[in-house]
């Protein structure tokens, strides 16, 4: 009996040597405790630049940027200067939330992309990519897409079961085409030609004498990103979401009004819906005139909408 008891105190001893030396492997070789700049390859010759904000591994929140030509901080070359991902970022880690931010493929430090050899499907797959890196190391992932990032962000989140929860900013509701529609409705001779290019982009045919007012929105070279995003449809994307979702939008904003929070909302049993009564598409408090709408696109000094990240942080917090 004394034999069993000495057996059993060694086999226990050495159960517990082990663990602790997995523990210490597991804590010695997780690369993600500090703020630090990463870069992730997402092809054969393609690597995405971003920031890791780091406040502890038990959750990390993946940002996704807008259209365009847009940076980690939700910044670009044709005058967006809001700093909001950089804003969100540091609020986040205040309330004990990791984030990783990044420039998109072809944008800033990231691997220069000619956009005539991008889709939509491109930038979904980057962020499979970014989940699949970071897989393993927090114990929750958590999407947050702003505009067209949100289309981007529901496109991944159905695609993966390492995804918990997705926050959407200001993302629409109806496909790209129609948003070029609605945005150019203020200009019917434009909105007239507008149609025809829109029309040959959805029949596949090529662009006929563009007028100079819309060569930049329909230069040749953006077709086939153009044509895959309008093939994206965010209504039958979000059916297909079965995480939480938090859709936010703001009664300020002008590129995206709040009714496609409200139809978005209208197809999914898993999200729930917030309005702010003073924000616009920046996710900036712009007063309860919108008067700051304007500045806010150029103006990193006004700050993010405190209740929206209030929010967000709850939201994060209970998946």
């Amino acid at each position: 009996m004394k034999n069993f008891f000495i057996k059993l105190f060694v086999t226990l001893s050495v159960l517990l040597i082990l663990s602790c030396k997995t523990q210490e492997k597991s804590i010695e070789h997780n690369p993600f405790t500090a703020d630090q700049d990463l870069e992730i390859q997402v092809e054969d010759t393609i690597f995405l630049s971003g920031t890791l904000s780091f406040a502890n591994n038990s959750v990390l929140a993946i940002m996704i940027a807008g259209s365009g030509p847009t940076d980690r901080k939700c910044n670009n070359e044709t005058g967006l200067n809001t700093d909001a991902f950089r804003l969100l970022a540091d609020s986040l880690k205040l309330n004990g939330i990791s984030s990783f931010r990044y420039d998109k493929r072809g944008i800033a430090r990231s691997t220069p992309v000619h956009e005539s050899q991008m889709v939509i499907g491109d930038l979904v797959n980057d962020v499979l990519k970014i989940v699949r890196f970071f897989e393993g190391h927090f114990d929750r992932i958590v999407l947050i897409g702003h505009s067209e990032g949100a289309l981007i962000t529901k496109a991944a989140a159905h695609q993966t079961k390492e995804v918990d929860g997705i926050v959407l900013l200001c993302g629409i509701s109806t496909t790209l085409d129609k948003i070029i529609e609605d945005q150019l409705a203020r200009y019917p001779r434009l909105l007239e030609l507008a149609i025809v290019h829109l029309d040959e982009i959805r029949d596949n045919k090529a662009l006929s004498e563009v007028h100079v007012m819309l060569r930049s929105l329909f230069r040749e070279s953006v077709v086939p990103y153009l044509k895959s995003a309008f093939d994206l449809d965010p209504i039958e994307e979000i059916s297909k979401v079965k995480q939480d979702i938090m859709i936010v939008g703001g009664r300020c904003d002008v590129q995206v009004p709040p009714n496609h929070a409200d139809s978005l909302k209208a197809y999914s049993e898993h999200a729930t819906k917030f309005i702010y009564e003073d924000m616009g598409h920046c996710l900036k408090h712009i007063g309860d005139d919108c008067m700051l709408n304007a500045e806010s696109y150029s103006n990193p000094e006004i700050p993010l909408h405190s209740q929206m990240t209030r929010d967000i942080v709850v939201f994060i917090s209970n998946q």
